[in-house]
């Protein structure tokens, strides 16, 4: 249990840390989900207050190219002004004279001076060439703040900005931003509405346009939060610390897209103007600058101007809580505590579908308050909190069960020593240089064995296998153990039914193994199969003449041909009963006579190899 709880306490730690500090790859994934979210929510239907006039493709067919000389744009201006327009708010820069001459100019100056008509600035950031004083009409935007933070503090400062024409700007009504702040992913998600110019608080074109139109006082407060709140027009509209408004695309399909040239021509009915804010900018292909939202890829510049502005207008705005990342943080460590102890309780299953649960719910939770209250939490964090929960119990899971696996393993490998070392010891009560030679043959095997992994046997030779034919290669004999004690101790030379008796010790062997895994109920088991493999066969040879079965060759199991090999030589140099030990070198010798007979050449050839450690080996039997 105590393990248990470490894996719940740190899940939880691993969710709280990195909610807080927000990598960015899952950064964008919240990003994705509020648009999500945001393409969740109903269509917007109020009446549209605004309207676009599109300098489309086919107002560029009919009037011609772009630029257009300013007294087209004059004559454009005092159309919408005369069709009841309350506001004409130009989406695009004015910064260099008329092409046409200055009457164009002064022609412009003089309808936006009737129409009260919204000139566009764009603000830089040390950007020198800019100027740093533009001659324009600002928004008068109050202040009023809680404590001593400054509405104004957060606010992007800018060092200059790209202005219009003086002669275009003096007269005209109060000029906007037109800059955007799109966030890494190029996704539009949030506008500054305000920023600071010089000592100047200064709008962005919508808010310009709607300040302009209702003709009330700008409001901007500050809150003990540091967040702000803007009112426009009797409507107070939230922001970020930054004076940022979290965008609501109010589906801009909705928002009438009027085209100049239809305008100029005067094919326009005036209902599709009358009291509304309208604002001017280019939708042909190759002249519109788009921007992506999360509804739409290519949003036309002008086209969201219309969007913020309609949600000045009471469409209502989305806002996200300056207290929104601490609950966001809190709701993922609690999700990964409340997963965690699901998964004590009720296992690894039942906590993932309990993840999905809460996930689940957490994001329709998010959904509703967003379209109830326009507010967003994101519920990334909490489901991201639920997934660490889930996947620490799992690997905590596989871990834990591994470790089991791994110690039964264990309890089952010193079972088997403890049985093979039971048999050895059974061999060593017959005859105790029986015992004494097959611990010998324990080392000699697994010598030789490594060498022979060096050639064309690696691949069935592995250092495990060659360990278990080395532990298992002293029970080669325990098929004496149902030999005659009058054959088995005889201290001289066996007659032939006597050797026929000692002949049968790979059969009896064989046989009580097998007996042992019925009883035992073990099928298939390696170190068994291994087991009864060396017994039976170690007495096999090459050439075919050796017992019980008289195999041949390859047909020998390499274990079988290891330990025949090991079993000879160590007969050779140790004392029988009926003679005494050969020396190291003659015994060699014998070994590689009996080479394609006896033995496998490849057996005999790594033999030769590392002959001279069996000597070694065969010295310390005084010490056995």
């Amino acid at each position: 249990m105590p393990g248990r709880l470490v894996t719940i306490v740190g899940a939880a730690l691993v969710a709280l840390l990195t909610a807080t500090c927000r990598p960015a790859p899952l950064a964008q994934l919240d990003l994705s989900g509020f648009d999500l979210a945001v393409r969740r929510q109903p269509l917007v239907l109020a009446a549209a207050q605004t309207a676009v006039i599109a300098i489309d493709d086919a107002s560029l067919a009919e009037v011609g190219q772009w630029p257009w000389p300013r007294g087209r744009l004059a004559e454009l201006v005092r159309r919408l002004d005369a069709m009841g327009a309350t506001a004409v708010a130009f989406d695009m820069l004015l910064s260099e004279p008329d092409h046409a001459g200055p009457d164009g100019d002064a022609d412009l100056a003089d309808a936006m001076r009737q129409a009260a008509a919204i000139p566009a600035f764009t603000l830089a950031f040390d950007e020198p060439s800019a100027s740093a004083d533009c001659e324009m009409v600002s928004l008068g935007v109050a202040e009023r703040h809680d404590g001593d933070h400054a509405p104004r503090t957060g606010l992007f400062r800018a060092t200059a900005a790209v202005c219009p024409v003086p002669l275009l700007a003096a007269g005209a009504g109060p000029a906007g931003f037109i800059n955007a702040a799109p966030d890494v992913d190029g996704q539009l998600r949030r506008v500054p509405l305000v920023a600071v110019l010089g000592d100047t608080i200064r709008p962005a074109l919508a808010l310009a346009a709607i300040g302009g139109a209702t003709g009330g006082a700008v409001l901007l407060e500050s809150r003990a939060d540091r967040s702000l709140v803007l009112t426009v027009g009797g409507r107070r509209i939230p922001l970020d610390a930054q004076g940022r408004l979290l965008l609501r695309d109010v589906h801009g399909t909705r928002v009438p897209l009027v085209s100049a040239g239809d305008v100029l021509a005067g094919r326009v009915d005036a209902d599709r103007v009358r009291d509304r804010v309208v604002f001017i900018g280019t939708t042909a292909a190759g002249l519109r600058d788009t921007v992506s939202t999360p509804l739409d890829r290519a949003v036309p510049g002008v086209v969201a101007h219309a969007d913020i502005a309609e949600t000045l207008l009471g469409a209502g705005a989305f806002a996200r809580p300056v207290f929104a990342p601490l609950i966001e943080i809190a709701s993922a460590a609690l999700a990964a505590l409340l997963v965690g102890v699901a998964a004590v309780w009720l296992g690894w299953l039942p906590s993932l579908l309990a993840a999905v649960t809460l996930s689940a719910a957490c994001w329709w939770g998010a959904g509703e308050l967003l379209a109830l209250e326009g507010l967003w939490l994101s519920p990334f964090w909490a489901a991201l909190g639920a997934a660490v929960a889930v996947v620490a119990e799992g690997v905590t899971t596989v871990i834990r069960d591994r470790r089991t696996a791994e110690r039964e393993q264990e309890r089952r490998a010193a079972a088997q020593r403890l049985i093979i070392h039971a048999l050895t010891t059974l061999t060593e009560t017959r005859d105790q240089g029986t015992g004494e030679h097959a611990r010998r043959t324990q080392d000699y095997a697994r010598m030789l064995g490594t060498e022979l992994a060096r050639g064309r046997h690696r691949d069935v030779l592995s250092p495990d296998r060659i360990e278990l034919v080395a532990v298992l290669a002293p029970l080669h004999d325990i098929g004496k153990v149902g030999v005659p004690d009058a054959v088995l101790r005889k201290p001289g030379a066996l007659t032939p039914d006597e050797h026929a008796q000692m002949r049968r010790h790979p059969a009896i062997g064989h046989e009580s193994l097998q007996r042992a895994e019925a009883l035992a109920e073990v099928h298939d088991d390696e170190v068994m199969g291994l087991a009864k493999e060396i017994v039976l066969t170690h007495h096999e040879r090459w050439d075919g003449s050796g017992y019980p079965q008289g195999l041949t060759g390859d047909a020998i199991p390499i274990s079988g041909r290891i330990v025949a090999l090991v079993d000879a030589y160590d007969a050779l140099v140790s004392d029988r009963s009926y003679r005494s030990a050969v020396p190291h070198g003659h015994a060699v010798a014998a070994i590689i006579e009996s080479s394609g007979t006896h033995f496998d050449p490849e057996v005999v050839q790594a033999f030769q190899a590392v002959h001279e450690r069996f000597r070694e080996r065969a010295a310390q039997r005084p010490a056995d």
